[in-house]
């Protein structure tokens, strides 16, 4: 009779062990794939972001310049973004989209800006940060910048 229960509490101890062993690996496969699923999205929205016929350079007579951004466009696009907030939302989520200009004078606009709280995102805060170098075009001087088209995606 002691036999069969001390068995039978061994046997209980080695299933309560296997099944906390499984569930801590399921625990990790799901944050390996929550991660990779937020980076998926971050490259699907800078694809968005940097494809976005509202920022594209374009010459007459030449197809569209690639990783290029016009910069007269970049400011009219601001004033659209903020007027249908909720067409950018269905493009960029929650996500803030920065374009920087780095050289030859540094200059920064936020293009796209919206946190899953409404408040500015903290150190706390989980992101995908995914950098993208461009040239920035301004049209009327004919001149080129290099810049950064910033995506952080939350």
């Amino acid at each position: 009779m002691t036999e069969t229960i001390g068995i039978i509490i061994v046997f209980s101890i080695l299933i309560i062990m296997a099944l906390l062993f499984f569930t801590r690996i399921q625990t990790n496969s799901v944050e390996q794939q929550r991660t990779l699923i937020s980076g998926e999205k971050a490259v699907s929205i800078s694809f968005s972001a940097l494809f976005l016929p509202e920022l594209e350079c374009t010459k007459a007579g030449s197809d569209d310049i690639k990783d290029c951004i016009d910069v007269l466009k970049a400011d009219a696009a601001t004033e659209v973004i903020a007027a249908n907030p909720e067409y950018y939302f269905k493009l960029f989520g929650y996500s803030t989209i920065v374009i920087q200009e780095i050289y030859p004078t540094p200059n920064e606009k936020i293009l796209y800006e919206r946190t899953r709280n409404g408040q500015p995102p903290t150190e706390d805060t989980q992101k995908a940060r995914t950098p993208i170098p461009v040239s920035l075009y301004n049209p009327v001087t004919g001149t080129y910048a290099f810049g950064v088209l910033t995506i952080d995606s939350y």
